[in-house]
């Protein structure tokens, strides 16, 4: 059997994207997200908020790298990769990485609202078109939105 190491993480990136290649050909990005619990200190409830490396691989990094950027919303299915280095100070050091199985964007809808919206309804982008399919304009017209693909949440297929 094999064993798991996986985690779940819901928060904001604290940077904008960093998209690299790998030598392979591959897309990696990396987004650092800062995600807030609270704590009870005797009567006292105090934040305290963590950071996280996540990794993400493929066509999914790109799809991070042209619609995610600092502040953006993000909610994270990964695994974790323990790794271990020696820096230039000859320090031994050792880091816990997020490799992303998935990744949704939680952002919200922009401050101006559709008909009868009260602005606080999730949003939802859509994925990148692949190079072989219609333009974003044609895709718009098809679906009569001129929101740029953001739905609103009566229009999810639940």
């Amino acid at each position: 059997m094999r064993d798991i190491a996986a985690a779940q993480l819901s928060g904001n990136l604290t940077r904008d994207v960093e998209l690299r290649g790998l030598p392979s050909g591959a897309d990696v990005a990396r987004l650092r997200v800062a995600s807030t619990t609270r704590r009870r200190t005797g009567e006292e409830w105090a934040d305290k908020t963590n950071y996280f490396t996540v990794e993400v691989f493929g066509a999914q990094a790109r799809s991070c790298a042209e619609y995610l950027c600092k502040g953006s919303r993000v909610f994270v299915d990964a695994e974790l990769d323990w790794r271990e280095w020696t820096d230039q100070q000859d320090h031994r050091r050792e880091a816990v990485t997020l490799k992303a199985r998935k990744v949704l964007f939680e952002d919200r809808r922009a401050e101006t609202t559709t008909a009868g919206g009260d602005g606080d309804d999730p949003a939802v982008l859509p994925a990148p078109l692949p190079s072989h399919t219609a333009a974003p304009d044609t895709a718009t017209a098809a679906t009569g939105r001129t929101d740029a693909g953001i739905a609103d949440a009566n229009e999810l297929p639940y």
